[in-house]
């Protein structure tokens, strides 16, 4: 019976690899009573360079153990098969549920088997300011006159230094409170509303240049721009996701995403839904007469919608009647600034500036409902007062909190564990590493043979 053997030849135990090269033949002898699966052999002189095997009569390949010298020049190697080699053909096709593999893997599929730290890697966009939003901002005066345009009251845009025109008018000019009741009961039966808000006066839909405004039929000295009718303003930003990833972790919980909204403060990004996205679009439209902001997120060309925000930036600047006599001296300061206690306008100072109060970082309702199977955000609206959070920034920025885990990219974590599949199919179809469910291998030999290989194709091996 003939021997061929090969010098040199490494493989790992759990392996199909099998020798390329022309090995070397020799005679040699069984020992009596030996099995075919681990066999027991005698060779002619002290051989010493046997690695690995094979015996053509019984169509095996084999692990070589340690020579054992016996007398009369003989030596005894006692084997063990090697059943990956031996069934390789078998076992590539072997049709089976490939869990993992070194080849042929699909990044965007969960492998639980990872490692994961609780430290996070944060990851940001740049900010992008859509060109709306301005922290100096400027007041929505709402009068009542004869050029009302919107529900019988005309709306301006007026910056501080003529509000403070405004109101020493009104306060001071005799002549113009007695023409304004000429066709009201009083000046500031005439005055709706102000209103400040963080947008940039420029930016506000109206009248190409300032004008006069108009209180009752009287001019004043204060300009505004004309807000048109409607005053609805829409503006955009563009931002690329700062992904820390580009495979399966870019989902929960591996990794949230959340965006920076100008005078609202965080929202929730589902990032299951932006896998294989690399921007977002924040749109914006504003109703610049009431301070109303509606934020839609969506993808670059706006076909998805990811969330949807509305809220309210308006600040209302206290407004109350009182009466003077014909020196201009206040003789009624009745409910005169509502909320004296928290603002600094003064007939004195006229510090309009300082009447904004409020707190931007509360929300008058609750601001969001957790969809717990898939963590999806439903739409949110709130109510903000205040100049404090429009102060922390007037651009959109996008936040990626990702955790830390070993990476999967690595080709040693390749090599070594392979990478999630999930397909049935022939496991020749892959190369390296391979875990399989439930794999059965279909082969002529012994039921020993049948579980050990089994075993190596439910637990891991390599196909090579």
């Amino acid at each position: 019976m003939n021997l061929t053997y090969w010098t040199g030849f490494s493989k790992r135990k759990n392996s199909t690899k099998i020798p390329t090269g022309t090995g070397t033949v020799v005679s040699i002898t069984l020992k009596e009573d030996t099995p075919i699966d681990n066999p027991s052999i005698v060779l002619k002189g002290n051989a010493t360079n046997i690695d690995y095997c094979y015996i053509q009569d019984f169509g095996k390949y084999y692990f070589v153990g340690q020579p054992i010298f016996l007398t009369n020049g003989l030596t005894q190697y006692d084997l063990e098969e090697d059943v990956l080699a031996t069934h390789k053909t078998e076992i590539g096709s072997t049709v089976a549920e490939v869990a993992f593999s070194s080849s042929g893997y699909d990044t965007m599929k969960v492998d639980s088997r990872l490692p994961v730290k609780v430290t996070k890697t944060v990851s940001k966009s740049s900010e992008v300011s859509p060109g709306l939003f301005d922290a100096q901002g400027c007041y929505i005066l709402a009068v009542s006159n004869v050029e009302s345009n919107m529900s019988m009251v005309c709306y301006y845009a007026v910056d501080q230094a003529n509000m403070q025109t405004l109101m020493q008018e009104i306060l001071t000019n005799v002549s113009l409170k007695a023409a304004v009741e000429t066709y009201c009961s009083d000046v500031w039966d005439a005055v709706i509303s102000c209103m400040w808000v963080p947008f940039s006066r420029t930016e506000v839909p109206g009248s190409m240049s300032d004008v006069s405004i108009v209180v009752a039929n009287e001019i004043t000295l204060a300009k505004g721009r004309k807000l048109s009718n409607p005053s609805v303003r829409t503006a955009s930003a563009n931002l690329t996701i700062p992904w820390v990833h580009n495979d399966f972790r870019r989902t929960a919980p591996f990794t949230t995403l959340n965006a920076w909204i100008p005078g609202y403060g965080f929202i929730d990004i589902n990032s299951s839904d932006l896998t294989s996205k690399t921007a977002l679009k924040f749109e914006f439209t504003v109703d610049c007469s009431v301070g109303d902001v509606a934020c839609r997120v969506t993808n670059n060309d706006g076909t998805e919608i990811y969330q949807c925000i509305s809220y309210n930036m308006g600040v209302p600047i206290p407004l109350s009647n009182f009466t003077m006599d014909t020196t201009g001296v206040i003789q009624n300061t009745t409910g005169f600034l509502s909320n004296a206690t928290n603002t600094a306008l003064s007939a004195g100072s006229l510090n309009i500036a300082g009447v904004v109060s409020g707190a931007f970082s509360m929300l008058a309702s609750g601001a969001s409902t957790v969809l717990a199977a898939n963590k999806r955000e439903v739409s949110v609206k709130g109510t903000l007062g205040g100049r404090s959070l429009i102060a922390l920034g007037t651009g959109v920025i996008v936040f990626a909190f990702s955790v830390v885990t070993e990476d999967p990219d690595d080709t040693s974590y390749i090599a070594r564990w392979g990478r999630p599949v999930g397909v049935t199919h022939a496991i020749s179809n892959h190369s390296g590493y391979v875990e399989c469910i439930g794999a059965s291998v279909s082969i002529a030999g012994d039921n020993s043979e049948r579980e050990l290989i089994n075993n190596y194709l439910n637990t891991g091996f390599y196909y090579e």
